[in-house]
């Protein structure tokens, strides 16, 4: 229970807020204390963002995911996998090859690669946000230039 909430957070509002936070930061004017404000919240969303590393995890974990499997029914079985893979070649050899005691078929669905690219471009601009906030932060912290 908890812990799903948490993930879910860090999963997926935590992005959220930190692109709408980015977008709302870049279109309205805002004062000094209030970018400052606005930085300050804008990097703890951004720290407890998750969302690259479980896009990264999923297409890391879709890669092994069969080979893992094969080795787990091998390792529980001890010996009937093989006893299968006999029969499984004997009655369905022409349809399937090489006839497997355990097979899993994973991909990326559509919604991966949605997801995928708005992170890639998602990320990059809320940095530059992030960054023109410490320039706008940093020229009003300089002393004015004086004259001679």
């Amino acid at each position: 229970g908890a812990y799903f909430l948490l993930y879910s957070a860090m999963l997926l509002l935590a992005p959220l807020l930190w692109y709408a936070g980015s977008l709302l930061v870049w279109v309205v004017p805002l004062t000094p204390a209030a970018r400052h404000d606005a930085g300050y919240w804008l990097q703890l969303l951004y720290s407890f963002n998750v969302l690259e590393v479980y896009l990264v995890c999923m297409v890391l974990s879709l890669l092994q995911l069969d080979a893992m499997a094969q080795q787990i029914a091998g390792e529980m079985s001890q010996g009937s996998c093989e006893a299968a893979s006999q029969v499984l070649e004997d009655h369905f050899g022409d349809l399937v090859q090489p006839p497997t005691c355990l097979t899993l078929a994973s991909g990326l669905l559509s919604a991966y690669w949605l997801l995928l690219a708005a992170t890639l471009v998602g990320i990059p601009a809320g940095l530059v946000v992030a960054r023109r906030l410490e320039e706008e932060e940093e020229e009003e912290e300089a002393p004015p230039p004086q004259r001679v």
